[in-house]
């Protein structure tokens, strides 16, 4: 993710993962689902953390930036699902 430049720099990040889950909602240790948060913004620090399978991650309306997909063990395969803005900006 590194070389991605909707994430740079990563510092800037609280990033989470955990494993993927299957349609039976079994965990798929060979993938590993990410959830990567704008640090700084209503609480979210910067660094790595590890979230259980089964909590899944939280998408909210507040106006920050994520990024979040799967990144397959075996295959090194790296699915972006999304990198942006969780909200347009408001006009408070």
């Amino acid at each position: 993710m590194a070389d991605r430049a909707c994430v740079k720099p990563l510092r800037q990040w609280a990033r989470f993962y955990r494993f993927a889950t299957d349609k039976d909602l079994k965990q798929d240790k060979d993938k590993v689902a990410f959830h990567y948060q704008e640090a700084g913004y209503d609480g979210f620090r910067s660094g790595i953390y590890r979230r259980p399978s089964e909590r899944g991650f939280v998408i909210d309306d507040n106006e920050y930036r994520f990024a979040q997909g799967v990144y397959s063990v075996s295959s090194g395969k790296l699915d972006l699902d999304f990198c942006g803005q969780n909200l347009p900006p408001s006009n408070r």
